[in-house]
């Protein structure tokens, strides 16, 4: 009997976070421009967890009547409950907007490591917001 994480499509579901970052990201942008929220700075005198609890400032920034506020909620939600590195990654990606070079800078890693973290960050993600996409031979 193989595990449930065997049983998914790793590569399908990593596509479909990636299709539902980059949504977030563009939502997120357009709400931050409707509110007149300031950009998100992130220097390098930010320590490494950062971007930790950032999404309640966020989230207070936004009013709750607005009806996509549920789905920036439940994405910034999804990104807490990421470990450090993971959730570091995709907040400076689809929050900060950096591009992946500037990611390398900032957390100071190999350009492979921002590669496997974002995949897993993107794995994680994807399953903590129900994302997963099962294997078609199972």
């Amino acid at each position: 009997m193989s595990s449930y994480i065997e049983s998914l499509d790793r590569k399908e579901t990593i596509k479909k976070a990636k299709k539902r970052m980059q949504h977030f990201s563009d939502l997120y942008r357009l709400l931050c421009a409707g509110y007149q929220i300031p950009g998100v700075s992130y220097g390098s005198d930010v320590q490494s967890n950062g971007y930790s609890n950032h999404s309640q400032k966020i989230l207070h920034q936004i009013e709750k009547k607005d009806e996509r506020y549920a789905e920036i909620e439940e994405v910034l939600t999804a990104m807490d409950r990421l470990n450090d590195k993971e959730g570091e990654v995709l907040f400076l990606k689809y929050i900060v907007m950096l591009s992946n070079d500037r990611i390398i800078e900032t957390m100071q890693v190999s350009e492979y490591s921002v590669f496997k973290l974002l995949r897993e960050a993107y794995f994680s993600i994807a399953i903590l917001l129900q994302l997963e996409v099962k294997c078609e031979h199972q």
